[in-house]
């Protein structure tokens, strides 16, 4: 294979879209030789290729969503934070 495959779940796509017979609890290499040796990967390799960008665009635009979520929960846990605190104060300042 030409192009680089990092993921189990990758090669599991790329076969589920390449309409493959992907045998229980599969192995990378499995995977790897199952896809190699279909009609379709020896007949139109760059439509494979193709396949696998798109598989790994999805997956990279899922991490991204990811990061995004992190971040804005960080933010949220700050500006929760930052309530808190000014509740606290405008509670002790009440007492004074």
């Amino acid at each position: 294979m030409a192009f680089k495959l990092n993921y189990k779940t990758e090669l599991i796509s790329l076969a589920e879209e390449m309409g493959l017979d992907i045998p229980v609890e599969a192995k990378v290499i499995q995977l790897k030789n199952l896809i190699e040796s279909s009609n379709l990967y020896r007949d139109d390799i760059d439509f494979v290729r193709e396949l696998m960008s798109n598989i790994q665009e999805k997956r990279d635009e899922i991490e991204l969503q990811k990061l995004k979520l992190s971040q804005f929960e960080k933010e949220l846990e700050l500006i929760n934070a930052k309530k808190g605190l000014a509740d606290i104060s405008q509670i002790s300042e009440t007492k004074e």
